[in-house]
């Protein structure tokens, strides 16, 4: 019997370009859009600014890439493990809902790596992305929710597998060295979510790392170096090490349907720099605010009622989640997202500055949310979100939101994209230059070396982020 990861590569090696269905290339494309504009956003952020750092003072400004903030094209990891984790310096990446993976930013890291050292089509890089993302959402649903419950973070474990596929894909490998590839990132990806804890920056390399591990494997691979078929269901697999005491796992959905059901069509975009489980959350009481014109004066307390898995990740502690000490504690603080939410009338990418999580007003109405079970909330592949505000006059409102925009039951249109798009890119180029670079991300199919593009995205020439728009 052929074993999981033997069959994703036998797919894998096969599928062409033209077996992608057209949504799956045009959802490609605006989620390489995506990725692009929330890492150049990232560079903005104290911990982008960190990253960029070291990397200048380690590598010299003369090998710099074009691509983003730093990395070197003469050093690929660099490149993957930068743009990466900037990526995720904003929690604005997009989301596959049912395992809470963050799939391609690791994937589209690990591809355009590599597509600065090397002759890749667009086609090319679209089909590696759209490889990469899918693996790595299927191996997540052979057991969703697994991963978090004992405490580890499955984008640096599993986002691994995908950036090892899609980096296999687009060096052309066979299926022995594809097999080898993803065994020797099971020894590889990581990621702990103690971070999510204390609010440290850790979490957000864990997208890099996946990219780096990933990216390396399959240069290891192509270079002859084996790595284990087994590496998922075997004695000391993935599923067997990382999951003890999870019981029998949904290990078919790995590879049923494979290349005629896409999982990653349940992959969400993120219209809200914030955990993703929060947002259908966000939607409810933004709704509320524009249909009442609501006032945080107006508010006495808000109550949530929220799926019993998504408590220990937004919701608990409570102390510390209605006065998140950092940014990365707030943007996973559902009290705080939604106060700061009713107080700014927004979320968006200039939320959770110091400035805002020591306001008085975000503060009151933070430490005055509350949260219950909901007794009938859907499984992990749909987040409802259902918000209750009391008034101070006495009056209750209440809003329900059965799916999180952005997910593919209410989807954010193409031209929210580009939008979100231009907005990530307004500290490093003009309106009207961001606008012809989504252009070219969106027609990426037509260009026949992906290198063409990327003068257009030299973070050396483009203008830095200017300090009134850096974020935390």
């Amino acid at each position: 019997m052929s074993t999981l990861v033997g069959q994703l590569a036998d797919w894998s090696v096969k599928v062409s370009f033209s077996d992608l269905p057209q949504d799956i290339v045009d959802t490609t494309k605006q989620r390489l859009l995506d990725v692009i504009g929330v890492a150049f956003a990232g560079r903005s952020t104290e911990f982008g600014a960190a990253l960029g750092a070291v990397a200048s003072k380690t590598w010299p400004a003369s090998q710099l890439s074009g691509f983003h903030a730093a990395g070197a094209a003469t050093f690929p990891h660099l490149n993957a493990f930068v743009n990466g984790s900037l990526a995720a310096a904003l929690d604005y990446d997009d989301t596959h809902n049912e395992t809470v993976i963050h799939s391609t930013s690791p994937t589209a890291a690990a591809v355009l790596a590599l597509a600065e050292t090397m002759p890749l089509s667009g086609q090319a890089v679209i089909l590696s992305i759209a490889v990469g993302s899918e693996i790595c959402c299927r191996i997540g649903v052979g057991a969703p929710g697994e991963f978090h419950k004992r405490g580890f973070h499955p984008t640096g474990i599993i986002g691994a597998y995908g950036a090892a596929a899609g980096a296999a894909k687009a060096l052309g490998l066979d299926r022995r060295a594809t097999v080898s590839a993803m065994g020797l990132v099971s020894s590889l990806g990581s990621g702990i979510m103690q971070s999510w804890v204390d609010g440290t920056d850790a979490r957000y390399i864990h997208n890099g790392h996946a990219a780096l591990s990933g990216l390396l494997s399959a240069q290891l691979a192509a270079g002859g170096v084996s790595g284990p078929e087994q590496c998922l269901e075997g004695k000391f697999g993935v599923f067997t090490t990382h999951l003890q005491g999870a019981g029998t796992l949904p290990l078919a959905r790995v590879v049923d349907g494979l290349g005629v059901q896409w999982e990653s069509r349940n992959i969400s975009f993120k219209p809200y720099p914030t955990a993703h489980v929060s947002h259908s959350f966000i939607d409810a009481l933004l709704e509320l605010v524009r249909k009442h014109d609501l006032k945080a004066d107006d508010v006495e307390s808000m109550t949530c009622y929220v799926a019993e898995y998504m408590a220990p990740i937004v919701c608990e502690p409570k102390a510390e989640k209605a006065a998140p000490a950092t940014p990365a504690s707030a943007r996973v603080s559902l009290q705080h997202t939604l106060a700061e939410a009713l107080v700014f009338r927004d979320i968006s990418a200039a939320s959770f500055s110091p400035e805002r999580l020591k306001d008085p007003r975000v503060r009151r109405l933070a430490s005055s949310t509350q949260y219950a079970v909901d007794a009938n909330a859907p499984g992990r592949e749909r987040f409802k979100g259902w918000v209750k505000v009391k008034l101070k006059d006495g009056r209750e409102l209440e809003c329900i939101k059965d799916h999180n925009w952005g997910s593919a039951a209410n989807p954010m249109t193409r031209d929210d994209i580009i939008g979100k798009f231009v907005a990530n890119m307004s500290g490093a180029m003009s309106e009207p230059a961001a606008r012809n670079v989504a252009q070219e991300i969106l027609t990426l199919e037509t260009a026949a070396d992906l290198r063409s593009i990327f003068g257009s995205l030299d973070a050396n020439r483009i203008r830095s982020a200017p300090r009134s728009a850096r974020h935390h």
